[in-house]
């Protein structure tokens, strides 16, 4: 919920401060009126599909099933962009800025889960509690 909400959240601010116009072949398949850059359908199928793949593969623990979730959750993402170009409705700069600013997005997630996770793990181990150690080792 956090990878889908936080990227909405993202596509909305960087299309109000970009304000790209769509292609105009676009109106004739879909109506759309927001701006253009980047795509909101491509952020979220990264973030949102991203976070899932993450999700199975801390859920499994066999490397094959780790890579056909992420191969899964990648090509989702890449339909999605696709249809959006085939659509009309956005231009390749914007599926791909959506790629990235989904990316992003994905990675402080991660990165924030796994942070948390081994906090909580350290902060639950014996030797954490008995020692009283730091959470971050000085150097």
């Amino acid at each position: 919920m956090t990878a889908a909400t936080g990227a909405s959240l993202l596509v909305a601010l960087v299309k109000l401060l970009i304000g790209r116009a769509r292609p105009e072949i676009g109106g004739l398949l879909v109506l759309v009126d927001s701006s253009s850059f980047p795509s909101g359908h491509s952020a979220q199928a990264v973030a949102t599909y991203g976070a899932l793949a993450y999700l199975a593969g801390r859920a499994v623990s066999r490397w094959g099933q780790r890579v056909a979730a992420w191969t899964v959750a990648t090509l989702i993402a890449g339909l999605v962009g696709f249809s959006r170009l085939y659509l009309g409705v956005h231009w390749l700069s914007d599926v791909l800025g959506g790629y990235a600013l989904g990316a992003a997005w994905l990675a402080i997630v991660i990165t924030a889960s796994a942070t948390y996770r081994r906090l909580r793990e350290q902060e639950a181990s014996p030797a954490g509690r008995q020692r009283n150690t730091p959470v971050w080792p000085r150097e």
